[in-house]
């Protein structure tokens, strides 16, 4: 692939928001049950800030207990993207939902990131400002700032 380093590989995760209703009066792209989050390998997702996030963008904000997030069932993962477990594409998915882009992968702005191709083995690559003009995420710190400061260049992590 010639990523410079780990840093560059990302995933692509199905959270659900298991509290949607999709009769509620507030049902948008900035209320549905599903979402695309990606987040690079090296991190981990952080659930209580994509909430913060995603209540925010309500004036005013809906009550905390229409929200509540979890990574999709993998039937449905693969029923919503067509793509089985580690091999979701963001792009070509079945179902039409709202992407939330990692800040930290929207630093490399001309630099090239690795998402998955469809498939286990194959991998697509496509420069993050790229990605920002084509899929319009929401661009937000939705990861641990614990899991980064390590030093994956060094084997032994």
């Amino acid at each position: 692939m010639g990523a410079p380093s780990v840093h560059y590989l990302c995933k692509s995760l199905i959270i659900e928001n298991t509290c949607f209703s999709e009769f509620s009066e507030y049902a948008d792209k900035d209320y549905c049950r599903f979402y695309c989050i990606i987040i690079q390998y090296s991190t981990s997702y952080a659930g209580h800030k994509l909430f913060k996030f995603l209540r925010g963008l309500k004036n005013p904000p809906l009550p905390k207990k229409m929200y509540h997030f979890r990574l999709a069932e993998e039937k449905e993962s693969i029923a919503l993207t067509g793509y089985e477990h580690n091999a979701i594409c963001p792009f070509g998915m079945k179902y039409e939902m709202p992407y939330v882009l990692s800040e930290r992968i929207s630093h490399f702005q001309d630099s090239y990131i690795w998402l998955g191709g469809g498939d286990v083995n194959l991998k697509l690559g496509i420069k993050v400002n790229q990605f920002i003009e084509i899929c319009k995420p929401y661009v937000v710190d939705i990861t641990h700032p614990d899991y980064i400061e390590k030093d994956f260049t060094n084997p032994i992590f």
